[in-house]
């Protein structure tokens, strides 16, 4: 290779590596999001339908007469917050619940057709299971879960446009009969209310909030719900005094939930969670914080629950009920 080819090959390699570097950074500064990443061509579900009375629709006109700030992603949408700092309205994430160019770019041939069809079976399914989650919990769900609005199929009615703003500052005008998207009360997450009040030495109110948290959990067994997420601090959060479960994407029915064994083990998960949250972040009221929720569980379930007495590798695996 002679001197010329090797300065050209070597100022290719740099400029790819720089190209590389600049998309990463981008899409690192962004969340990656895009109008492209929010929009999915897919057929209309009858099941995903829902209908509003006229107060509701007067809700839904004064929230999206708003403007909307960027407020964070997560493994299924991204969420921008009102104006006024009551709502969220989440748009979901297609990045993971649709085939991407790649895949779809595969020649559907010998062994190569029965690997794709089944890749993209797969994305669907999962789309499905995610849209079906919002679906179940709108029907049984909806105050526990702050819904005021759940779009799943693309529309021609609602004849309405939000501006919203993104990570970076730029604008972008959403057209909404276009995407799907939902709308819920703006939460303050357990974790920020839990560790703000223990940071404060409130045990009292943390203990109570905590004890919210599992009045939750426990209404959703007896409802014969499951959340496969045990993302507890994270995932629950609160309007006011009122506990609500902000991502109900891995929500699902199941009755066996209300079965004591089962809602048992499951609340042990949840409580296990939060203890080691406490330990971590809150060491000195690990102690008192964990002997509370063992009294719960015992008073919750009729028996004496105790961390040390139950398998943790139970608590700590997820489970899904057969």
């Amino acid at each position: 290779m002679n001197r010329s080819v090797r300065k050209r090959l070597i100022f290719s390699l740099v400029l790819l590596a720089l190209i590389a570097g600049s998309i990463k950074t981008f899409l690192r500064v962004t969340d990656d999001f895009r109008l492209s990443s929010i929009t999915h061509e897919m057929p209309h579900k009858k099941e995903w339908e829902i209908s509003l009375n006229d107060s509701q629709k007067k809700e839904l006109e004064t929230i999206f007469n708003q403007r909307f700030t960027y407020l964070g992603k997560g493994a299924q949408a991204y969420a921008f917050v009102s104006q006024d700092g009551k709502y969220v309205l989440k748009f979901f994430k297609f990045k993971h619940l649709r085939p991407n160019f790649l895949l779809l770019s595969v020649p559907a041939i010998g062994p190569l057709a029965e690997w794709k069809r089944e890749r993209i079976l797969r994305k669907e399914e999962k789309l499905n299971s995610v849209f079906g989650a919002y679906r179940l919990a709108w029907r049984v769900h909806r105050q526990e879960a702050g819904l005021l609005f759940i779009h799943l199929n693309r529309t021609d009615d609602l004849k309405k446009a939000v501006e919203i703003e993104d990570k970076i500052g730029l604008k972008w005008t959403v057209n909404l009969d276009d995407v799907t998207f939902v709308v819920q009360r703006r939460v303050e997450t357990s974790r920020k209310i839990i560790y703000g009040l223990l940071k404060e030495g409130r045990v009292a109110e943390a203990k109570d909030k905590i004890h919210k948290i599992f009045d939750l959990y426990v209404a959703e067994y007896q409802k014969g719900l499951f959340d496969h997420d045990h993302g507890v601090m994270h995932n629950t959060g609160f309007v006011g005094e009122e506990p609500i479960h902000l991502d109900v994407g891995k929500l699902y029915e199941e009755p066996s939930m209300k079965i004591r064994e089962n809602a048992l083990l499951d609340i042990a998960k949840i409580g296990w969670k939060i203890d080691q949250a406490i330990k971590a972040n809150y060491p000195q009221f690990a102690d008192e914080i964990r002997k509370d929720i063992e009294a719960y569980i015992s008073n919750a379930y009729g028996s004496d629950f105790t961390f040390a007495a139950f398998n943790l590798e139970a608590i700590w695996q997820p489970k899904r009920w057969d």
